[in-house]
């Protein structure tokens, strides 16, 4: 093992260690993001010297090129988890026009032999210290100090040894990811089973101490028989992959498991199944088992092995179940409506099934936040609120009931601080609940805790790396935080994954009229307009971005073809906010309070985007501005 990677630097209250690549303060985890981490990382091992603004770029961000705000974002998250003082010069100093230096001081641990800056020379010393001492024992103590120097030697040897033993070893797996298992034979909704068992393992497994298991997000996209465990895991970024085959026959199930390590290419456990397709809920518990034991893993504190009313005896609900989370996951209009019907149908086999009700409360929240036009967001909300609180009845420790509630009492009731209560609860249950990170970051954006919320959606991104939903909105943070090159990056991501996600295009098109590119922001505004449901969102992003460039008459030109639809009522909740800025541009001030209006009745305008657009600079003196303010900051209050 390289010495660096296997070194710990201690200073103050805190441990930085480089082979976990986590920092400890008073023994407890502070998380960081991995870049923050290089950040930290790269001032400590030059402590004492100023490390220069492009050494630091060039080492945190190799393989991009990334604007100077970037990092000065690293090192306020970093002074804000250290601590530091008003002036900023307890830990991390700023040099003026040059880069920063870390002051504090250091002390390194390698391989269990500590040493403050620089280790001591022992064989030397020891030297020094037998020059002076009488020549009738000089022989007793120099023996002495072989014997020592030897069982230092050994101590290290086997500190080394130990060290290695446990990278091999599966306790050092510190992520996993549970792929969708390939169907073998020709039954009507095997691949739907394949995805089902995979989303049970991960809840299953999302409950061990010091395990990430990668969120049902991330994997839903594998399901079939294509994929390839080591290239999707390497994807991922993981340290090991569950993979398998699941075939029925009749009545019964065949199911093969591998558990494969990444790192060396080592299968820890493999196994195989025939069992009554009855049974394959024990079944799903006996690989749990096995794959936990494997990794040596142990039942986090305070969770139980089986959470009563989670899961379903009921086989028939249960293949609902997982044909609802297949829709689910394909994220478009028809996946969502589809998997809205499946849970339905789920809960009518099993109506204590609390985890079809949580997952049904879930997609009632994004047709009412989308717009669609299957049901009205009020019909969606109440749906909501009803499949919500019946989830948290029949299992009030659930995570999944728990974080249904909450999104509930965020998007509908504006009750943030229940709501954050609610989704601390649920992280508390299970650390490895990547949705509720998504969430309770676009809570806290909302409410104006930017900071926070980028910790959040960080985690959630760690936890679902390929997501176009987690991906889209850390690109909404770095454009809200400025940072334009950077939303570039991640809503790039989530168009590799899905090239039509209306989000990301929204995303990257301003991120492109944040740096002036205005032709190339006008091409991912057209893609939006020619999609039918977002066809008037795309336009009247276009009718501003064009009165920006100076295409005045073609702003009201295409303005005008929209009032026909406007007219009749077609317009979707996320289209009115754009509505308003179209108008903005234009000077209708007005035309634009009116749709503003519309937006902060139907839901879609928070208190934070109207204070910290821009693009509504224009209003800000005219008292209906304060007024609408007032409005939506007593909502949040009374709910």
């Amino acid at each position: 093992m390289d010495k660096k990677e296997n070194r710990l630097y201690e200073f103050d209250r805190f441990c930085l260690d480089v082979s976990e690549r986590i920092l400890r303060c008073d023994q407890q985890e502070a998380p960081l993001a991995p870049k923050v981490f290089e950040t930290l990382l790269l001032l400590v091992e030059n402590s004492g010297r100023v490390v220069g603004k492009e050494e630091l770029l060039k080492a945190v961000w190799p393989d991009n090129f990334v604007e100077e705000s970037s990092l000065t974002q690293n090192i306020s998250l970093l002074r804000k988890v250290l601590g530091d003082g008003v002036d900023g010069r307890r830990f991390i100093e700023t040099i003026p026009k040059r880069g920063y230096r870390f002051i504090a001081p250091v002390r390194v641990v390698n391989n269990g032999a500590a040493a403050d800056e620089r280790a001591p020379d022992h064989a030397a010393a020891t030297e020094v210290a037998i020059k002076d001492i009488p020549s009738g024992r000089k022989l007793a103590v120099v023996v002495m100090a072989l014997l020592l120097t030897l069982a230092g030697g050994v101590y290290l040897w086997a500190a080394k040894r130990r060290d290695e033993t446990n990278a091999r070893s599966g306790n050092r797996v510190r992520s996993l990811a549970a792929l969708p298992f390939k169907p073998l034979g020709s039954e009507s909704g095997d691949e739907f089973l394949g995805l089902g068992m995979a989303d049970a393992l991960i809840l299953k497994l999302g409950g061990f101490d010091g395990l990430t298991v990668m969120t049902t997000g991330s994997i839903a996209q594998y399901t079939g028989r294509g994929h390839d465990a080591r290239e999707v895991g390497k994807r991922l970024g993981v340290d090991a992959v569950l993979d398998g085959t699941i075939q029925r026959d009749g009545d019964r199930v065949r199911v093969t498991a591998t558990l494969l390590d990444l790192r060396d290419g080592k299968i820890l456990w493999s196994g195989k199944f025939d069992e009554q397709f009855t049974d394959i809920f024990a079944l799903q518990d006996s690989i749990s088992e096995k794959v936990s034991g494997a990794l040596k893993l142990r039942l986090a504190e305070g969770r139980r092995s089986q959470p009563a009313g989670r899961f379903t005896a009921n086989m028939d609900a249960y293949q609902l179940y997982s044909m609802g989370i297949f829709f689910c996951n394909k994220d478009t209009p028809e996946g969502v409506s589809k998997a809205a019907e499946y849970f339905r149908q789920a809960i009518e086999k099993d109506p204590n099934y609390a985890l079809a009700f949580a997952m049904l409360a879930d997609t009632y929240v994004i047709i009412a936040g989308s717009g669609y036009n299957f049901m009205t967001r009020d019909d969606a909300r109440e749906k909501a609120r009803a499949a919500a609180t019946r989830a948290l009845e029949l299992d009030d420790s659930s995570p999944e009931a728990i974080a249904a509630v909450g999104m509930v009492k965020a998007q509908f009731d504006g009750a943030f601080e229940e709501a954050e209560q609610l989704y601390r609860r649920a992280i508390d249950l299970n650390p490895g609940f990547g949705t509720v990170y998504l969430l309770y970051a676009i809570l806290l954006l909302d409410v104006d805790r930017l900071e926070e919320a980028f910790k959040h959606m960080q985690r959630a991104h760690e936890l679902d790396p390929l997501s176009p939903i987690i991906n889209s909105n850390l690109s909404l943070l770095h454009h809200v935080a400025h940072r334009p090159d950077e939303a570039l990056r991640y809503s790039r991501m989530a168009l590799e994954v899905n090239p039509n996600y209306w989000h990301a295009l929204a995303n990257q098109g301003e991120a492109y009229e944040d740096k002036g590119m205005y032709q190339e922001a006008a091409a991912e505004y057209r893609k939006l307009a020619e999609q039918e449901k977002f066809s008037l969102y795309g336009k009247h992003k276009l009718v501003y971005l064009y009165v920006v460039m100076g295409r005045g008459a073609e702003a009201r030109k295409l303005l005008a073809e929209t009032q026909k639809p406007l007219r009749e009522g077609k317009a979707e909740p996320l289209a009115m906010f754009n509505i308003a800025l179209a108008h903005v541009a234009l000077g209708e001030k007005d035309k634009a309070f009116e749709w503003l209006n519309r937006a902060a009745e139907s839901g879609v305008l928070s208190r934070f985007t109207l204070q910290r657009n821009a693009k509504l600079a224009p209003l800000k003196s005219d008292p209906r501005f304060e007024s609408l303010r007032l409005r939506l900051e007593s909502r949040r209050q009374s709910g």
